[in-house]
């Protein structure tokens, strides 16, 4: 019983984390110009070899790190809500200078 309790709290909790999506800023920028630089940074991920092998690398340690349950997290209907690609495009966002 114990098992089963933590492991729908592990679930429960590792829903929730991937649910908000930062609103990304940076001074000086408006945000048509925040929205560009999304829209750059999820064609990174989504459209270029090494967004994906970024992807990958997320993925595996997730895996590693977290067990099998993290695979659930995969999202192949929408990319823009699967968890290792959001990792990716956040730390897109962050080396062009902007913060959540």
């Amino acid at each position: 019983m114990v098992r089963v309790n933590y492991l729908i709290l592990l679930c429960a909790s590792l829903a929730v984390a991937g649910c908000g999506k930062p609103q990304w800023s940076k001074a000086g920028l408006s945000q048509v110009d925040v929205k560009a630089q999304e829209d750059v940074c999820w064609n990174y991920v989504l459209n270029t070899p090494e967004g994906q092998t970024k992807v990958a690398n997320a993925r595996t340690l997730r895996a590693i790190t977290g067990g099998p349950i993290t695979l659930l997290l995969i999202n192949n209907k929408n990319p823009k809500e699967d968890t290792s690609n959001i990792m990716v495009h956040n730390g897109c966002m962050k080396d062009h200078g902007f913060t959540p």
